[in-house]
């Protein structure tokens, strides 16, 4: 038998972590009180960037996993914010991989709440997927084309936005210009 916070963890606990695994809880738990299931989309950005934080901000492997783990866990950008702040005293949270690894996942927490389920690059266009079609999503897609300040987002279905790859420095510039529109839509 395994202790819940301690070494011998065992199950969930210890293939996930303490933390988010105290995450999951909350969102079963939330789930039976409510009586309806809670939909959240986990969305996945399949785009190359370079993003990471360098070995030397850690003082043993372990120490990485957790913060890894932690990281996967997040949920909400004062989660994020947290664990920025609680970096920069030990690096420069400015360099090139580290920016980009929060805006990631920035951009992860806010494609998440819109339902967006998948953002990748194909045929020299970024695409933006919703998980479903439905009323809720092409709501979302209209607000997203209505405040495209480049006017070039595209339809290509039901649950499908592309913006063309070349009005972009690079795909952290597309990330940065989709959090734009993250100001619009919760105003």
């Amino acid at each position: 038998m395994g202790d819940v916070l301690g070494v011998r963890q065992s199950g969930k606990t210890r293939d996930v972590g303490v933390s988010f695994y105290l995450k999951l809880l909350e969102e079963k738990i939330e789930e039976l009180q409510s009586g309806k299931k809670v939909a959240k989309v986990d969305t996945v950005i399949d785009l190359p960037i370079t993003a990471y934080i360098p070995d030397e901000a850690f003082s043993s492997d372990v120490e990485k996993i957790h913060f890894y783990r932690e990281l996967e866990s997040v949920r909400t950008e004062e989660e994020l914010t947290e664990i920025i702040e609680a970096l920069k005293n030990r690096i420069d949270i400015t360099q090139s991989a580290i920016a980009h690894l929060f805006l990631l996942i920035r951009a992860r927490l806010y494609c998440s709440e819109l339902s967006i389920r998948r953002i990748n690059i194909q045929l020299g266009k970024y695409t933006l997927e919703w998980a479903k079609e439905g009323t809720e999503t092409l709501e979302t897609m209209k607000v997203i084309i209505k405040n495209d300040s480049k006017q070039v987002a595209e339809v290509v279905s039901g649950k499908k936005i592309c913006f063309p790859k070349k009005g972009f420095l690079n795909h952290g510039k597309f990330l940065e210009y989709l959090l734009i529109d993250k100001k619009i839509l919760s105003q």
